[in-house]
């Protein structure tokens, strides 16, 4: 995997943008996230923990969630690449002050 850790807020950004939902916060201070119910994925065996207290997400960590989300390596890169193009064309396109 090319990624080492990234920033926790593009980590969340990544389980939202899956449709993943925050259902609570645990007793070790993780935020535990889940499918809705209804959604077409279904409930996961295993929710998705995030230490939120913490400014980035170890590789360790992305690792477990993404087997948690059925999700593999080349789904999250590919998810931001297309995010930083994404904030590099916002940037581009921004109105000048």
């Amino acid at each position: 995997m090319g990624v080492k850790q990234v920033p926790t807020k593009l980590f969340l950004q990544y389980l939202k943008y899956l449709g993943l939902v925050f259902i609570r916060k645990d007793r070790w201070n993780h935020d535990l996230y889940d499918y809705p119910d209804g959604h077409e994925m279904g409930k996961l065996l295993r929710m998705v923990a995030v230490r939120t207290n913490y400014k980035d997400v170890p590789i360790t960590h992305i690792h477990t969630n993404l087997i948690a989300a059925a999700k593999s390596k080349n789904d999250f890169e590919d998810w931001l690449k297309t995010s930083n193009k994404a904030r590099k064309q916002k940037i581009k396109g921004s109105p000048k002050k």
